[in-house]
C-alpha cells in the first residue's frame, strides 16, 4: 500500500465507528478539492448511520427498540442455533408506573424508564439483547443460557435495583415484574412467540403479587 487517505466516521462527539479508507498501491496526492470531496462523503456516510440508529433506537432511553431488538435478536437467535446454545428471554414491566406519572410528573416518570434501562445494561452481558418494547415494557434475550444462569442474571438485576432506589432515596421505589422463560436451540417458535410466552409469565407473576 503506497496511498491511504481517511476520514474518521463519528456517531457524536467522542464516539468513533470506523474510518472511511481510501488506499491505493500507486503513490498520490489529494489536492483541497478531492480533500473536501472525501469529507463530504464522510459526512453523508455518518448522517446515514445516525438515520438508520434512530430508527432502531428507542430515543428516550437509548436502548433498542422494538425493531432494533428484533433485528439484534435475529442474530443472536442463529448464532444459538448454529453452536446448539440454549437461549432465555426475559420480559420487564414496571409496577405502579402510572401511580408515578400521576403523582409526580412525566418528567419523573421518564427518570424512572431511563434508570431502569441503565441498570437493566449495567446487569446483563454485554453479549445479551436488552430492548425497550414500549410504555413501560423491556426486554432481554440471553444466549447460552438456562434457568440457572437466568437466574443469577435476576438476582444480580434485583440487588441493583434494591440499591438505586436506596441510592435514589426517591418518595417512591421502582418496582417491576418480570416474567422468564428457556427455549432449547432447536425450538420451533418464532422470536415473537418467545416474547409472548415471556409476556405470559410476567403477567403470571404479576398476578401472583396482587393477590
Amino acid at each position: 500500500m503506497r496511498f491511504y487517505a481517511g476520514y474518521p466516521l463519528k456517531l457524536r462527539q467522542g464516539v468513533s465507528i470506523g474510518t472511511l479508507c481510501l488506499i491505493d498501491s500507486k503513490p498520490k496526492g489529494l489536492d483541497e478539492e478531492d480533500q473536501q470531496l472525501l469529507r463530504d462523503l464522510g459526512a453523508m456516510i455518518e448522517q446515514e448511520i445516525q438515520s438508520i440508529q434512530l430508527a432502531t433506537l428507542d430515543e428516550l432511553t437509548m436502548i433498542s427498540n422494538r425493531r432494533g431488538f428484533l433485528t439484534l435478536v435475529e442474530h443472536s437467535f442463529k448464532s444459538c442455533r448454529r453452536n446448539q446454545k440454549p437461549m432465555s428471554f426475559i420480559l420487564f414491566d414496571l409496577s405502579k408506573f402510572k401511580a408515578i406519572n400521576d403523582n409526580y410528573g412525566h418528567h419523573e416518570g421518564d427518570f424512572v424508564l431511563t434508570t431502569f434501562a441503565q441498570i437493566i445494561l449495567d446487569s446483563f452481558r454485554d453479549c445479551d439483547v436488552i430492548g425497550r418494547l414500549g410504555g413501560d415494557e423491556f426486554v432481554a434475550m440471553l444466549s447460552d443460557s438456562d434457568e440457572g444462569k437466568a437466574d443469577i442474571a435476576l438476582e444480580r438485576f434485583a440487588t441493583a435495583v434494591e440499591k438505586a432506589n436506596e441510592t435514589l432515596n426517591k418518595p417512591y421505589k421502582i418496582e417491576y415484574s418480570a416474567g422468564v422463560t428457556h427455549f432449547e436451540h432447536d425450538t420451533e417458535k418464532s422470536i415473537e412467540e418467545m416474547i409472548q410466552d415471556a409476556d405470559a409469565a410476567m403477567y403470571e407473576q404479576k398476578k401472583g403479587k396482587a393477590r
